[in-house]
Order: structure tokens, then C-alpha cells, then sequence
């Protein structure tokens, strides 16, 4: 892939939990490519 960054994913974290929002294919093609950081934006959910 050229050696370019995936964009950043966007993550909802609701207490302990990570929900992916947006990327979830630039999570498996992060994977694939033996890449084992992603950038993410987090939005935290709170009651």
C-alpha cells in the first residue's frame, strides 16, 4: 500500500468497551499488512 497511513478508525468506547464506529475495514487491511498500531478517533458514550 505504498507505505501510506490508514486514516484514522472511529471508536465508540462505552465503559470498558471499544466499538467500532467507522474502519473496520481499515482494521483488516491494517491486520493484513502486519501493521499492529492503527490511529483512532475515540468518542466516549456516558449515561
Amino acid at each position: 500500500m505504498d507505505g501510506l497511513p490508514l486514516p484514522p478508525v472511529e471508536l465508540v468506547r462505552v465503559g470498558g468497551a471499544y466499538y467500532v464506529r467507522d474502519g473496520h475495514h481499515r482494521n483488516s487491511v491494517a491486520s493484513a499488512l502486519g501493521q499492529l498500531d492503527i490511529e483512532a478517533h475515540v468518542i466516549e458514550w456516558s449515561k
